[in-house]
């Protein structure tokens, strides 16, 4: 069923309906495959909003099943970082000999301290996505991860309610404050596609998407001393979105139990907000808009957009095709006063930012 792109109507005269739909292409389920990943070298990245403050995310995670819109397009706070991620050659930085079979690194850059990491994969056709070990500058003392055999990140197809596990293992070092450790650490992860619908970026509006609710566990063992080391358990959410990946990203604290999937706060949410695969919309709905009588008017009120140059206001008398929208006029303000005379019968409203 189509519906058409709509965030507010209001019936004048006693009946007022506010609410916030979805557009109608991106209703339907998508089926994900590795091939829509960034995979370009030296041309694919994006860039990501990355708020690592214990973010309340109980308004944003939402409940499995679908169709669901998920708004992410709030303005950043002033805590919140920005990190690019590009894909680069895997002999970039000069950490790439350890991971032969790897055609490609995501390269992630946290832009304010310029602190980076790389991540070495591989995608299979008809296989999917491996992963073989990373490099964090950022982590002192430095050190090669590589596991010990690749593992399957992603499947060669990824769709609605499909579910996968895999482990891995690999050694590692850690700084105990006293002394560095040798430690071995046994990954286990469980991944389900529990939801679909559509997510909406900062800067890129709204996306397709698959939602993944994954469980991850880390078992770490000293192997110096012997020391005890808790297992640490995550509870992650990602939106899988053409052409962007992993556009949104949820995780949540650690813990020594599966974290429950309506986890309250977030260790760090990421959302990206620029591509060089995705061009940022000229024109999309906006958001938090609300209605009220006043008199002979209608008192629209809504959000502030980041980058709009202005709002178009249109209106309807009907939610058909015999009734289409047209313009009443634009602004560069957040509010809009029409007037709404009793013989006018029924009239809906909605309103678009535009660049």
């Amino acid at each position: 069923m189509n519906l058409p792109t709509l965030n507010a109507a209001m019936k004048v005269w006693g009946q007022l309906l506010a609410g916030t739909l979805g557009s109608a292409a991106v209703l339907a389920q998508i089926t994900f495959t590795p091939a829509a990943l960034p995979l370009e070298v030296g041309t694919a990245y994006t860039r990501a909003h990355v708020d690592a403050g214990d973010k309340d995310v109980r308004q944003l995670v939402g409940a499995p099943g679908g169709p669901h819109r998920w708004d992410f397009a709030y303005p950043p706070a002033d805590k919140e970082v920005v990190q690019r991620l590009d894909i680069v050659a895997p002999g970039d930085g000069g950490h790439g000999t350890p991971f032969p079979q790897a055609t490609y690194a995501e390269r992630v850059t946290r832009e304010t301290d310029r602190c980076q990491n790389w991540s070495y994969f591989k995608v299979i056709a008809g296989a999917g996505r491996f992963y073989y070990g990373f490099h964090d500058a950022c982590k002192k003392p430095q050190a090669d991860i590589v596991f010990e055999t690749p593992t399957l990140e992603l499947p060669a197809e990824v769709s609605f309610g499909q579910t996968w596990r895999r482990e891995v293992d690999w050694q590692d070092v850690i700084d105990a404050g006293f002394i560095v450790l040798s430690v071995a650490i046994h990954f286990v992860n469980e991944s389900h596609v529990d939801a679909y619908g559509t997510v909406v970026l900062p800067g890129l509006g709204e996306q397709p998407a698959l939602r993944v609710n994954e469980v991850n566990t880390y078992m770490t063992t000293d192997v110096t001393f012997g020391l005890p080391i808790e297992t640490q358990i995550f509870r992650n959410y990602y939106w899988l979105v053409p052409g962007l990946g992993k556009a949104v990203h949820i995780i949540s604290p650690p813990a020594t139990a599966v974290p429950p999937a309506d986890f309250p706060k977030a260790k760090t949410v990421l959302r990206v907000f620029e591509s060089n695969a995705i061009r940022p919309p000229e024109r999309q709905p906006v958001r938090e808009l609300r209605i009220a009588l006043k008199g002979q008017e209608a008192f629209l009120t809504w959000a502030a957009e980041p980058g709009a140059t202005g709002y178009e206001l249109e209106v309807a008398g009907k939610l058909s095709g015999e009734s289409p929208w047209t313009v009443a006029g634009t602004t560069t303000d957040r509010f809009w006063f029409d007037p709404v005379p009793r013989s006018a019968g029924a009239k809906f409203y909605r309103v678009y930012w535009t660049r």
